[in-house]
């Protein structure tokens, strides 16, 4: 069965490329495509915003300059509109060096500078003059380097999630189609595109395996090289890897290979059109399954872990028999990211948590849910709660005829109408978005690869979503059915990131969770019997024969209740606790299965202090004496009614007891005389007497 799928939520930094420009001098020259300007909000959505000419960079060139002793370079940048003083705009400079890293922020008339290895200040100068912006440094404070290749990002803050964003420069000519790492055999189209220049793009050429012929490829409408094809014979190369080179010129004038044309590598295997690599699934998922990820290599556009992902962790945390309501069944998987970084004041530090539920028949997506937060010191502040449901299911997979995508060397894609939902702790900026996506699917190829001195038998499948700006390749090990490293690259083939899985834990498919715990009163007296009662519910895939909940009162165990629960289903379980002490108590409860603990709770009350609330206790001696004169006081009443002879009472010591007849009824009682003269009333007629 398809095990954990990693979807990174990736520093929007992390888009950084810094072209790898085999020009060993300052000089340099790029050319960015004109109106590539996006609107970039805080789930990954990019909308083109072409109007933005305030950060539509076209050119970019470094040179020397000296002047009064002094050596310095100057950056320049222009743009199609003017640049923008602001304190919302904002132009940063990412330079890799021979001789280090340092990252040169403008932005509101003022410039900031570092050096990435060691946080010392660069200083540097900036001129505003219409479209260009000119930033001056003096050579020896980037260590008086012969050779260096820079970035520029424009961007524009609107809020802390929504953003205005040029990255340069960007490659002007592009192979789309193979995917890079592919597998090919047969004759082969290899398809392109070309981005708008200033300088117009009159000619596109590639070259196969660095032998320094160019080839023209042909243009799909005459004269409009915006897409266009190529027919590779692949019969023609030996089997193996092998390099496609792609170049844009302007008339007779070669625009710059890197970073403005594109390399690729592809993989050639005639076999594979008759006989491709393919395996059969299994089905292996568990409630329990653990994977943790650590960062293997990192991030590659020249800023030590600045927007690289630090680690990962997925879990199959539960199982529903019926998502949403709807009967299905499905998994429910938590999936958190971290990534962390700081050069002096520039710092990026993100955290990503992410709910995702998937069909438990083929392991499609059915909801993904994610929070996530952004504080960046060059890129701004994002936060964000994010809701996509999809229908249908998405099959980031291509089970068909019950194989992997390596039934077939070709591409699958996946188009959905996609539904959207975010809030920004903005609150009252709440974003629907309902649209189509479309996502294509690919395997590469087959390869064993090593992961933290573990070796796996991988399938690579290539992943990206239409419109996007980065694609994945995932290296799914069907030995134990999970993908055992990521890496994710931008459009430039920059690797942003790269996890290989470093621990993995096999769960057994029970989880028994405290889905609430009350106490049958607030307040009760020592002594008395209390009431606890929790309700657990399995919300594995297997049944339990061994779960417990554990009362505990601080460390001590007061009673453990064993019992069995089928999965899905829902117990009650009740302990009896006689109150002693006095005080607010606290209860810890416990839940799990075997030796494992799942998940734990409290409950919380009070014992009430009799004595302190003012009650005496009587003593049994005295409870007998008080039923022995209210019997007499009853007798007493009763004989009365009857006629009969009255009791005696008790008389004091001085007391003597003498015979009374009463002289209106004649009739004859006994009474305790204490003193004379005496009243009393006769017990048979009520008469008054009066005792001499």
């Amino acid at each position: 069965m398809k095990k954990v799928m990693l979807v990174l939520a990736l520093l929007l930094l992390c888009v950084v490329y810094i072209p790898a420009n085999s020009q060993a001098a300052v000089s340099t020259f790029y050319y960015d495509p004109v109106g590539d300007v996006s609107l970039a909000n805080a789930v990954g959505g990019r909308t083109p915003a072409p109007s933005h000419t305030e950060l539509d960079v076209v050119t970019m060139s470094s040179s020397e300059s000296s002047g009064l002793g002094t050596t310095w370079i100057e950056f320049e940048i222009v743009v199609t509109g003017n640049i923008e003083d602001s304190e919302q705009a904002a132009y940063v400079l990412l330079i890799k060096a021979n001789t280090g890293e340092y990252l040169i922020k403008y932005g509101d008339g003022k410039v900031k500078g570092v050096n990435a290895g060691n946080n010392q200040p660069v200083v540097a100068t900036a001129q505003v003059s219409g479209d260009t912006l000119t930033v001056s440094v003096q050579k020896a404070q980037l260590g008086n380097p012969t050779n260096i290749n820079w970035k520029v990002i424009a961007v524009k803050q609107i809020d802390d999630d929504t953003q205005y964003i040029d990255m340069a420069p960007d490659r002007l000519v592009r192979v789309m189609r193979p995917f890079e790492g592919s597998t090919l055999h047969g004759t082969v189209t290899i398809a392109g595109r070309t981005t708008p220049s200033i300088k117009p793009i009159t000619d596109v050429q590639i070259e196969i395996d660095n032998t320094g012929q160019w080839t023209q490829v042909t243009p799909d409408s005459p004269g409009d090289w915006s897409t266009w094809t190529y027919l590779w014979p692949t019969t023609s190369v030996t089997k193996g890897q092998h390099t496609i080179r792609v170049r844009a010129k302007h008339d007779s004038e070669r625009i710059e290979d890197e970073p403005n044309g594109d390399i690729l590598t592809i993989y050639v295997d005639q076999s594979a059109a008759t006989s491709p690599d393919s395996f059969t699934e299994t089905m292996i998922v568990n409630v329990g399954d653990r994977y943790e990820y650590q960062q293997v290599e990192p991030s590659e556009f020249g800023f030590g872990n600045i927007g690289s992902l630090d680690s990962a962790v997925q879990e199959v945390v539960g199982y529903t028999d019926s998502y949403a309501g709807t009967g299905t069944g499905a998994w429910i998987i938590g999936f958190e990211t971290r990534a962390q970084a700081s050069i002096a004041g520039f710092t990026a530090t993100q955290v990503a948590d992410a709910v995702t539920w998937r069909d438990t028949t083929n392991y499609n997506i059915l909801e993904e849910r994610l929070n996530s937060s952004l504080e960046s010191g060059v890129m701004g502040d994002n936060e964000v709660n994010s809701t996509t449901k999809y229908n249908p299911s998405l099959d980031d997979f291509d089970d068909a005829d019950g194989m992997r995508v390596t039934k077939s060397w070709t591409e699958t894609t996946y188009s959905d109408t996609d539904y959207r939902t975010y809030s920004s702790k903005h609150g009252a900026q709440n974003h629907q978005d309902d649209k189509t996506i479309t996502i294509y699917f690919e395997c590469l190829r087959k390869e064993t690869i090593n992961v933290f001195g573990t070796n796996y038998e991988t399938y690579l499948i290539h992943s990206e979503e239409e419109g996007s700006d980065s694609y994945d390749i995932q290296y799914y090990a069907p030995e134990i059915d999970t993908v055992v490293k990521l890496e994710k690259y931008d459009f430039n083939r920059m690797r942003l990131a790269s996890l290989g899985l470093s621990e993995y834990v096999k769960g057994d498919g029970v989880d028994i969770r405290i889905t609430s715990a009350s106490v049958s009163v607030d307040e009760i007296e020592e002594g008395k019997d209390l009431t606890i009662t929790v309700e657990v519910t399995n919300t594995g895939n297997n049944d339990a024969t061994d779960a417990f909940v554990t009362l505990l009162h601080g460390s001590t165990e007061i009673e453990e209740n064993a019992f069995s629960i089928a999965s899905g289903a829902t117990d009650t379980i009740t302990f009896t606790w006689k109150a002693e002490g006095s005080g607010e108590t606290t209860f810890a409860l416990k839940s799990g299965h075997g030796t494992k603990e799942d998940d734990d709770d409290s409950v919380s009350f009070t014992v009430k202090d009799t004595a302190a609330n003012g009650s005496t206790t009587i003593p049994t001696w005295l409870i007998a004496v008080i039923v022995l004169v209210l019997v007499a006081i009853i007798a007493a009443i009763a004989m009365k009614k009857r006629g009969g002879a009255a009791p005696i009472q008790a008389a004091p010591a001085a007391a003597t007891e003498e015979e009374i007849t009463c002289p209106k009824c004649g009739k004859t009682s006994y009474a305790i005389i204490d003193h004379k003269p005496m009243q009393m009333d006769c017990p048979f007629c009520g008469a008054k007497l009066t005792i001499k």
